[in-house]
């Protein structure tokens, strides 16, 4: 597999194509583009949102000063209502890039790459190369999203994050010592969820953000959802397979029936005190912005990054409801190219405080 900091010199060109073909080769991709998965899917998203529109969120509070006697009289006094109003105000940017594919000098080698790996007689090597690199470029326009969307910094000079606040940005700006917990490990060389033996570690955050949240009225767990580095809880589901009898942990995607040891916790289907565990690229995302990442000593700041939180306070909106809609390729006669273009207009959206950040 090729590196994504290659890519560029894969367009050198692919040679032989008439311009027919090309046509119908962009044709055919169109219709295959935007099946791998993306942040939309499991955050909260909102559609045709403009850069400092405001939703109206309910902040509800306990109310119990309403409805007094009134002494039988007829006419009933007058109610308020004093739940707090919170308006968040949208912060937009656009990220994208176009992509030519020339077609005129890919070598014989990376030919015989495609050979190997395709056997469909129905498709030629040029469409399988053409579909690959889209794909590539697909996947890398989603997981910009993601970067963008938890790194974001309205404050930095680097182009990779510094169109808008990202969901780390803003939940530090609404920290307090009520709704975070210190990750001791980030102020050392020292890191979390390198080795099974750091499970125990992590666990032992995720006890003391679950015991923070629990005393908030916001906390519901049906609503709740940890997002962690893979990694991190990579070394989590290792620790707990050593454990026999831990309690407050489950994973429903066992099937007892299916394997031999029903207490078998894997990555992708873990919940902690039963909210739902989702790993994200976090340490994969931070890398390429240097502010975030040493590379010359190989050292992140604030590498282990922890995040309970209700579904709806980390919440995504776009000018458009569909990015497919930003997703163009077409054939440029002229120049006998194919052109991949690619954009997003969003921002993300941290509402409220209702959230344990472990940083």
């Amino acid at each position: 597999m090729y590196d994504e900091t290659s890519l560029d010199d894969l367009l050198a060109g692919l040679n032989g194509l008439t311009a027919a073909q090309k046509m119908n080769i962009a044709n055919l991709i169109f219709t295959q583009t935007f099946e791998t998965k993306n942040i939309k899917d499991s955050h909260a998203t909102f559609a045709e949102v403009r850069n400092g529109s405001k939703i109206p969120i309910l902040e509800a509070s306990d109310d119990f000063d309403g409805f007094p006697f009134t002494e039988g009289n007829c006419t009933l006094p007058a109610c308020a209502i004093t739940d707090n109003w919170s308006a968040y105000t949208w912060q937009l940017d656009k990220i994208g890039c176009e992509l030519t594919i020339c077609m005129e000098n890919f070598s014989n080698d990376f030919k015989v790459f495609f050979n190997t790996i395709s056997k469909d007689n129905e498709t030629d090597i040029e469409t399988a190369i053409v579909q690959f690199i889209v794909e590539r470029f697909q996947a890398r326009h989603l997981k910009a999203e993601i970067r963008v969307a938890y790194f974001g910094d309205s404050a930095s000079l680097d182009p990779l994050v510094k169109g808008f606040d990202g969901f780390f940005v803003q939940m530090e700006a609404l920290a307090s010592p009520e709704n975070s917990v210190e990750i001791t490990q980030n102020a050392a060389v020292t890191v979390v969820g390198q080795t099974i033996a750091d499970g125990e570690v992590v666990y032992n955050y995720l006890v003391a953000m679950y015991a923070k949240a629990a005393a908030f009225p916001w906390f519901e767990p049906a609503n709740m959802v940890w997002r962690l580095d893979r990694s991190i809880v990579q070394a989590l589901v290792g620790w707990l397979n050593t454990q026999a009898d831990l309690k407050g942990i489950s994973c429903d995607c066992i099937d007892p029936a299916s394997v031999v040891n029903a207490r078998v916790y894997t990555v992708d289907n873990l919940s902690v005190f039963g909210i739902p565990v989702e790993p994200l690229p976090f340490l994969a995302a931070m890398r390429p912005i240097a502010e975030l990442f040493d590379e010359g000593t190989g050292l992140y700041i604030n590498r282990n990054r922890f995040v309970l939180s209700r579904r709806e306070n980390m919440i995504l909106g776009y000018e458009i409801e569909d990015t497919a809609r930003k997703f163009k390729i077409g054939y440029d006669e002229r120049k006998s190219e194919i052109y991949v273009q690619g954009s997003s207009l969003f921002g993300a959206g941290v509402p409220q405080d209702h959230f344990i950040l472990g940083i």
